[in-house]
């Protein structure tokens, strides 16, 4: 996209032609990150939308223990050496970064008073500092304050490579970290940034308090009790922590936000699977959330007639084949290239590349790894499966570790090592039949029948054939024959 049609839509969104998060769902489709698209509309002067709560409590505490269930569990509670999301998410009920990304891409402050902009002096106009004005009163959970000198350190740490922090990514582009008073820091670029709020702000901004961590700084770093019992200034404090197991907190009364927590005590389990974990919530109710529940959506529908709660949100990624009556009011993503009945049903499309379209590795019927290149760009805003879920993650803060598609297969292969064996066939294990074997099954009296009904219509590229409509319909008249396939 050329600058005059960039302006041109940011002047849309001026005038309300359409709206911020129809202007960000089109940058996100490009390929960049909803904070970023939020930044370029402030920038060109539009208003920061005011985050919107769905639920504001009235008083502290009251809501009981809410229990979530990760089907991954965190192994330590310290944010710099946060292996994945699971520990980066089990560290975020202590811990909490200066600022936060709404789910718009809005700048949330959370430690600090306010957001950094060029209006409020907080951003250099030369793009080269950037000035956070601290909140007052906030204090650790041990109750010693919350200063400039905690921020100051957090950087100090995370640079220090004998720390070996997985969070100094986020200051490469820094070159200091200041303290201006108790409740200001001033954080200076080597050159100037289009996007200052990398430093001190999402998942990977939570700060750590400096009198605690001062003394395991560098190659003692591993060595903290804190890594494991964490200090933070959250809404909720320690109170145990099972590594791979369970985290359990209570609420923090001294917490800076009024009225904040509703819950006075949060359970973090982890373990298991993705269909355990829908269980526990959808059918017996053990649980009230789970998360990452990449399980099909006809299981998911399963338990949720016969449970106690319900699918809210349901990633079609190029699922047609499927009842779409069933999804019932749930709000559908449909990711796919022919807008098939998916798409018809979906509350948000993303345009995905056909197969001629994107490189790709599939496995034939024989089970060899294929290797295709593709064969014509996608056509307007498509673009290939990969990117449109590594520009998703970033929107949603879970950030994918990849940014091509080289490095993506790297990591596939690692995790499947036969993808990589290109036209071999890698002997199965045998194992794997005799498990399947051992598993109770009761045979029923129903006849075996078709399980494609339309040979000629099994998938939405052929639904968009003429040629195959045709062929379909000669199937199913007097005609049948005439197509040869008939035996």
């Amino acid at each position: 996209m050329e600058e005059r049609e960039l302006r041109h839509w940011i002047d849309r969104v001026k005038d309300g032609t359409i709206t911020r998060r129809e202007f960000t769902r089109m940058m996100v489709g490009m390929g960049l990150t909803a904070p970023l698209a939020a930044q370029m509309l402030a920038s060109a002067g539009v208003a920061q939308a005011q985050t919107k709560m769905s639920f504001m409590p009235t008083k502290r505490g009251g809501g009981g223990t809410v229990k979530v269930l990760w089907w991954q569990s965190p192994t330590l509670l310290n944010p710099h050496f946060a292996n994945g999301t699971k520990d980066a998410d089990g560290s975020r009920i202590f811990y909490e970064p200066l600022a936060s990304f709404d789910p718009d891409g809005n700048i949330v402050p959370n430690l600090a008073a306010e957001v950094p902009t060029t209006r409020n002096g907080g951003v250099a106009k030369d793009g080269t500092s950037l000035t956070w004005k601290l909140k007052k009163g906030v204090q650790w959970h041990d109750g010693k304050p919350f200063t400039a000198d905690d921020v100051v350190f957090n950087w100090e740490y995370a640079t220090d490579t004998a720390t070996a922090a997985v969070t100094s990514g986020a200051f490469q582009a820094v070159t200091k970290v200041e303290k201006v008073d108790d409740l200001t820091v001033k954080v200076t670029f080597g050159k100037p940034q289009p996007f200052p709020y990398t430093a001190f702000c999402g998942p990977t901004g939570q700060i750590v308090p400096k009198h605690v961590f001062e003394t395991f700084k560098g190659a003692k770093s591993r060595e903290a009790p804190a890594n494991l019992k964490p200090v933070g200034t959250g809404a909720y404090r320690y109170v145990d922590f099972k590594p791979g197991d369970m985290v359990r907190a209570e609420a923090n009364p001294n917490y800076h936000v009024p009225n904040r927590p509703f819950f006075d005590a949060i359970e973090l389990k982890g373990g298991g699977d993705a269909a355990s974990a829908a269980r526990a919530v959808i059918q017996t109710g053990e649980y009230d959330y789970a998360w990452n529940m990449q399980v099909e959506d006809d299981i998911l529908l399963r338990l949720e007639q016969g449970g106690r709660g319900k699918v809210e949100i349901v990633y079609l990624l190029g699922a047609d084949e499927i009842d779409m009556e069933r999804l019932g009011l749930a709000f559908v993503i449909y990711q796919g290239s022919h807008g098939d009945t998916g798409a018809h049903r979906a509350d948000v499309i993303f345009p995905g590349a056909a197969y001629t379209e994107k490189d790709g590795i599939y496995v034939n019927t024989e089970g060899r790894a294929q290797m295709t290149v593709r064969a014509v760009f996608p056509p307007g805003e498509a673009r290939e499966d990969w990117k449109i879920i590594r520009a998703l993650s970033g929107v949603l803060g879970k950030t994918l570790p990849f940014d091509t598609l080289q490095e993506l297969r790297a990591k596939m292969f690692t995790a499947h090592p036969h993808l990589a064996l290109l036209d071999m066939i890698v002997p199965a294990d045998s194992a794997e039949i005799e498990r399947l074997a051992s598993q109770p099954a009761k045979p029923s009296k129903d006849r075996f029948g078709h399980v494609v009904e339309d040979f000629y219509l099994t998938n939405p590229i052929a639904r968009a054939s003429a040629i195959m409509a045709e062929l379909s319909a000669l199937h199913k008249g007097a005609n049948d024959k005439a197509t040869g396939t008939d035996g």
